[in-house]
């Protein structure tokens, strides 16, 4: 043979390596130690790096009665943003060890953990300290006693769910709507039982009973029996007026939980029956909190995080455990869409003022050939 012709064949090995990179990039994501620590990385730079597009919300007394007793320092400037970095830190890091504790994934990995980390960096709202940032700790926390009552009715277990629901609600009332899921979730995990029941719902009654005494000691008993009401009381939603800083990142967070649920049902027999049951009942969660949501999209910023723990767990399995061709060109798809969902939260109106927004980019570009 030439050696000419030698020098330029390729080695047949390069090319099966090369192949084999491009295919498996996701097993070598998902199987990282790293992965975690540079994702946390990346979204704290990102988290206090781009530019501040919050949109505020007034917290009402009664809708998110506990919340006054949080410091304003706390929910505004540079201390809101540390605040809810640290929150979602930690909610991350909860996910990390519910993972652990319980097996949600066939093999060792930190992407549910990691999803969750880009998901929350990409809404742009949880940047700034709010009410969601405690739901979403509470909720994670609730289920680790949730799971771990699988076939097993304990009314410990069932007591410690339900109070850490009931807690989340004293910052956000209508959270007491969620009991009926917990029941369901109960149910599905084959942990129902009359004393069960029973002792969820002295759990749910007790953080109530104490607040009504303090609030008769001290006099404020009109401000309870408003919190009372403001469980019940679902306005109607004017769905023209919801802007498309809140539908963009609802409908993606939407479409990963879609699409982590539908893989996981099409190979759930792959999994072990603790773990479908476990992912049975996320599904079911995530569903719910999808159509809390819609109904009622005026408490959006504060559901939204809840759907979070849904959408990561689904989606992160997803990631993980499906690694084809289809699933390559899919993932690049999304986090091309994760980065357009983040432009859209700007509510940057391109289309209608494209003259503008080509303006701003040139004085951008002036700008930068300052430096």
């Amino acid at each position: 043979m030439d050696q000419r012709t030698k020098c330029v064949s390729p080695h047949p090995a390069a090319n099966h390596f090369f192949i084999k990179v491009n295919i498996n990039y996701q097993k070598n994501i998902s199987s990282s130690q790293t992965t975690l620590p540079v994702v946390i990385a990346l979204s704290g730079l990102l988290w206090f790096l781009l530019p501040d597009a919050s949109h505020t919300l007034s917290w009402g007394e009664c809708d998110y009665w506990m919340w006054r007793y949080v410091p304003h320092a706390l929910t505004i400037g540079t201390w809101s943003a540390v605040a809810s970095f640290l929150f979602s830190t930690l909610a991350v890091f909860i996910l990390a060890e519910l993972n652990n504790a319980n097996m949600l994934l066939r093999v060792g990995s930190r992407m549910l953990s990691s999803i969750l980390a880009i998901q929350a960096c990409l809404l742009l709202s949880f940047h700034a300290l709010h009410p969601g940032h405690v739901l979403i700790v509470l909720s994670l926390l609730a289920f680790f006693p949730l799971m771990s009552s699988y076939q097993r009715p304990s009314p410990q277990l069932a007591f410690a769910t339900f109070l850490l629901l009931s807690l989340s609600s004293l910052v956000f009332p209508k959270m007491l709507w969620s009991a009926p899921l917990y029941w369901i979730m109960l149910s599905m995990l084959r942990a129902m039982s009359t004393r069960c029941l029973l002792a969820s719902v002295l759990a749910l009654l007790i953080p109530y009973w104490l607040t009504g005494g303090v609030a008769l000691y001290d006099g404020d008993w009109n401000s309870y029996i408003a919190l009372l009401k403001s469980i019940i009381d679902f306005s109607s939603c004017d769905y023209g007026s919801v802007p498309v800083t809140t539908i963009v990142p609802f409908a993606y967070f939407v479409l990963l939980f879609a699409i982590g649920s539908i893989d996981f049902y099409i190979n759930r027999y792959k999994d072990k029956t603790r773990t479908r049951m476990y992912l049975h009942a996320i599904l079911v969660h995530g569903c719910y909190y999808t159509i809390f949501i819609a109904l009622q999209p005026q408490h959006s910023l504060v559901l939204m995080p809840l759907l979070l723990i849904s959408s990561s767990i689904m989606y992160g399995h997803y990631f993980t455990l499906t690694q084809t061709k289809q699933s390559h060109v899919l993932n690049i798809v999304l986090l091309v869409m994760g980065v357009a969902v983040i432009v859209f939260q700007y509510d940057i109106p391109i289309a209608q003022y494209a003259d503008t927004t080509l303006s701003t980019i040139q004085q951008w570009i002036h700008s930068i050939s300052f430096l």
